[in-house]
């Protein structure tokens, strides 16, 4: 008959499986009524990576805010868009430093200037 029944390894990994997919929901049902766009979680989650990895970066120089059009005029996007993002976080601390990008990254605040934007936007990451 104890045969039949899970291994308690089994049991523990389904419960952790469980509890991360509840957190996962949390965190995006979270995301969503706060009003945070993905761009800009993209933008900070890339500035906190970038201040782990990069001695000399100055996070408080980036813009991760979205501000939607005035009037007549053009929305301001996060200085860093989701594309250049992805490519910060996906990379190790020592390819960052190595292939330049922490030394790209110093010259950021990009003035709103994103791929999110229409204008040609200053590549930080290859």
């Amino acid at each position: 008959m104890a045969d039949l029944l899970p291994s308690p390894r089994i049991r523990r990994h389904t419960w952790r499986s469980g509890a991360t997919l509840t957190a996962g929901v949390l965190v995006a049902v979270a995301l969503s009524c706060a009003g945070i766009r993905e761009d800009e979680f993209d933008c900070e989650s890339a500035v906190a990576h970038l201040s782990d990895c990069c001695p000399q970066f100055n996070a408080q120089l980036v813009d991760c805010t979205y501000q939607a059009p005035q009037a007549c005029g053009s929305p301001v996007y996060p200085d860093l868009g989701v594309a250049q993002s992805n490519c910060i976080r996906s990379e190790s601390c020592e390819t960052l430093r190595s292939s330049g990008v922490c030394t790209r990254a110093q010259s950021l605040p990009l003035d709103g200037l994103t791929e999110d934007s229409g204008a040609p936007a200053p590549v930080v990451c290859p």
